[in-house]
Formats: C-alpha cells, sequence, structure tokens
C-alpha cells in the first residue's frame, strides 16, 4: 500500500485538534458537477470505511480532497464551432460579426460540456502536527494549488508557505558537480547517498537524463560539460537509509520509496488499521527526509507578517 509517491509540501498552520479540522472541512463537501458545470472540489473522506472527513494515525492525521474536471478538448471545441460558424453564414449569406462568432464559440463550449465525460481525482493528504508538514501527494502545480485553495476557503484565515529554496537548482548543480569530480571537504550532500537518477536542463533548454550507476565516467563528463556550459540539475534520485526519492530543482519529491515490506492485511483487525500502520510509516519517512533537505539547503522559514495570510504562497 503505497501511500504517497511523490509530494508537494507546505509549512501549514492548519488546528492541531483533528475535530476542529473536519468542523472546517465539513463546510466544504464534494458536491457533483452540474449539468454545465467545467470543474470543481470538494472534501470526501479519506478512507472510506469510516466515512470521517479527516481521520488519525500515529503522528498526524490525513484528509482528502475531490477534484472533478469534464473532459472538452480545446480542439473539439474549435472544430465543432468552426463548423456552426460555417453553416450559419452559408445560411444567412454573409459574413458573421466578430461578437456572433465568439457567441457561437461559447455556446457551443457550453453544448459540448453537458455531454463531457468527467476526469476524477481523489487527493489524500497528510499532516504532521508536531512539525506543522501539511504533505500533498502530487507534484502537479494546478492540483496542489486546487488543494491549498480549497483549504483557504474553509479556514477563512490560514498562514502557510509553500516550503521552497530559491537557490535549490544552483545548489544541486554545485553539489553534484563537486560529488562527481571529488572536489569537497564534507559530503555535499550530507548523509544522503546519491541514486542513479539524474536530469539536467541545458542553458538552451534541452533536458537530458543520466544514469549515474550505468557508466559513471560517461555520465561526469556529460555533467561537468553541460554545467560549465550553463546547464542546471532539475531532478536527482538521493538514497537515506531504507528510503530513496529524487528531489527537483523546485523542491518537490518524486518516486518515494519508504523502503520497507508492505504489511500484510492479515496481521491486522481491518483495513482502517492495516491504513493506520502504513500511513504512520510512510508520513513519518516523508517528514524525516522534508526536515533532513530543508537542512542540507539550508532552508528558512519565511518571517510571519503581522497580518494573517489568507492564501498559501
Amino acid at each position: 500500500m503505497k501511500l504517497i509517491k511523490s509530494a508537494s509540501v507546505y509549512q501549514a498552520h492548519l488546528p492541531q485538534s483533528i475535530n476542529a479540522l473536519e468542523e472546517h472541512l465539513s463546510a466544504k463537501p464534494f458536491v457533483e458537477l452540474g449539468a454545465t458545470d467545467f470543474a470543481g472540489a470538494g472534501f470526501v473522506p479519506p478512507v472510506e470505511v469510516t466515512g470521517a472527513l479527516a481521520v488519525s494515525f500515529e503522528g498526524g492525521y490525513a484528509f482528502a480532497v475531490r477534484y472533478d474536471e469534464k473532459i472538452v478538448p480545446a480542439s473539439v471545441t474549435s472544430a465543432e464551432a468552426k463548423k456552426r460558424i460555417t453553416a450559419e453564414e452559408e445560411e444567412c449569406g454573409f459574413r458573421l460579426g466578430k461578437k456572433r462568432r465568439q457567441e457561437i464559440r461559447e455556446y457551443t463550449f457550453h453544448d459540448l460540456l453537458t455531454r463531457a465525460l468527467t476526469r476524477t481525482k481523489v487527493v489524500q493528504c497528510y499532516f504532521v502536527p508536531t512539525s506543522n508538514l501539511l504533505i500533498v501527494p502530487t507534484t502537479s502545480k494546478k492540483l496542489a494549488d486546487t488543494i491549498t485553495g480549497e483549504l483557504v476557503k474553509v479556514m477563512g484565515s490560514l498562514k502557510a508557505t509553500t516550503i521552497y529554496v530559491s537557490e535549490a537548482k544552483a545548489s544541486l548543480t554545485t553539489r553534484l558537480s563537486s560529488y562527481l569530480a571529488h572536489d569537497y571537504e564534507d559530503q555535499p550532500f550530507g548523509d544522503f547517498e546519491v541514486g542513479s537518477k539524474c536530469k539536467l536542463r541545458s542553458s538552451d533548454g534541452r533536458r537530458f537524463s543520466f544514469d549515474l550507476s550505468a557508466d559513471l565516467i560517461e555520465a561526469n563528463d556529460g555533467i561537468q560539460e553541460a554545467v560549465r556550459g550553463g546547464g542546471l540539475i532539475e531532478e536527482i534520485e538521493l538514497l537515506g537509509g531504507d528510503m530513496s526519492f529524487r528531489l527537483t530543482s523546485d523542491f518537490k519529491l518524486k518516486g518515494i520509496d519508504p523502503g520497507v515490506e508492505p504489511a500484510k492485511a492479515g496481521d491486522f483487525d481491518d483495513a482502517l488499521d492495516l491504513w493506520q500502520h502504513e500511513a504512520s510509516i510512510q508520513v513519518a519517512a516523508v517528514d524525516r527526509v522534508v526536515r533532513a533537505v530543508c537542512e542540507l539547503l539550508d532552508y528558512k522559514e519565511p518571517e510571519q507578517q503581522e497580518a494573517p495570510e489568507t492564501a498559501f504562497v
């Protein structure tokens, strides 16, 4: 049961009490999309067997956001609108004006919307009260922004910041370059070991993937040459104990592997006990890694403003 495969992480001041959080979340439960709705989000139970909007586990609690979006490809809308515009122009015998053409495009979109299929995503999020760490298991900015936006709506006033190090891209590049050249006194990645996966973006925007375990000399030369030409490391695999993950230059975690054997369902009383066990282990592992990476990259939480923030930044 792999609960956290990737993550965007935040320092957030959510209620320490699970009951208080659930009261806030209940103000915006998920509601099915109407015929003319394009997208919508709301809170749903993270573990269906409980029916609760927030569920605790050792070390924290979880909640979930469901996001539905109708699939209306722009190319389909454009083609259908063009057909309708052409048909009306042939019928009336003259070229339609800009305003009428726009009206047809808008009507076409809403007409297709009523017949469109719906894409559903449910994201189970985790909060660690002792460190105020909010883990949103996605690296999609759009989806993460939707989730944090829903939290802002139900909390009213919420202090939260994205964990982000502005120099991370340069820092990862410098550290890997030193690591490959063995030109360092202290370990460039602290207690982390460097894994095999690495992605680099050259100065002209091209992206390259390197396998550091396949041919270290070839990878070393390629990376060093790209770095000298202005290239930057965008993603690198790090190993911490039994855990492995890929750290991106915008401080997101991908390919998270907690490095423990999955628990067997037969060892637990029910599905909830199994979930709580896995959530506790995996969330604690991510929490440790985030704190270690913050220390490695010298992350400092932005000073709190006097007025409470009303949005994630």
